[in-house]
């Protein structure tokens, strides 16, 4: 269990960020360091928010874990998210007690359904210090719905570009493996 509070410096920049938002109808990603109240850094959360015409969909990731609720938009406030971020960090159990197989393994699958909702963009995984790996994404046409993938391993491509599937369970699915197959998982790198 954590302890975890968002700072005055984050609620605000959260409060800008929300009513450019809202005004522009467009959705936002950002970070934030989640603190202790002795000030140590526990994790960063990853926010991302979509408005729609009557409902905001609000995705964290963070502890490894995501959640998502939906909120009216006309209602929402910084405050609801920031009071989300705060129950979702302090019902998360200490990751301290896991293996740390378990959270990598976690952590990459956080980070891959976060490229996978992006679609596009250059996304370094956690790999524990075994490897330096990236998962490359480009859509296949400007704003396009569909992305190719591909593996950067310590500078090195490791696999051709290839289409992302439609499906974000099958694609999750896909990166995951072919991730631990580069990588190796839990023997280390196998390049």
């Amino acid at each position: 269990m954590h302890v975890v509070n968002l700072s005055t410096e984050v609620r605000s920049h959260l409060a800008r960020q929300l009513a450019y938002s809202q005004s522009t109808g467009t959705g936002f990603l950002c970070a934030y360091l989640l603190s202790t109240p002795d000030k140590t850094v526990s994790d960063v959360a990853t926010l991302m928010v979509f408005p729609g015409a009557s409902d905001t969909l609000v995705m964290a990731y963070l502890f490894g874990d995501q959640s998502s609720t939906t909120l009216p938009s006309r209602a929402l406030t910084p405050e609801q998210i920031g009071e989300l971020l705060n129950q979702q960090a302090n019902s998360a159990p200490d990751r301290a007690n896991y293996p740390t197989e378990l959270q990598v393994h976690n952590d990459v699958v956080s980070s891959l359904r976060l490229a996978i909702k992006l679609k596009e963009g250059a996304f370094l995984l956690p790999t524990g210090g075994k490897a330096d790996l990236h998962l490359m994404l480009e859509r296949t046409q400007p704003l396009g719905d569909r992305s190719t993938f591909r593996y950067v391993l310590n500078g090195a491509s490791k696999t051709m570009a290839a289409l992302l599937p439609v499906n974000e369970g099958v694609a999750l699915q896909l990166l995951v493996a072919v991730a631990a197959d580069i990588v190796g998982a839990p023997g280390g790198d196998r390049s």
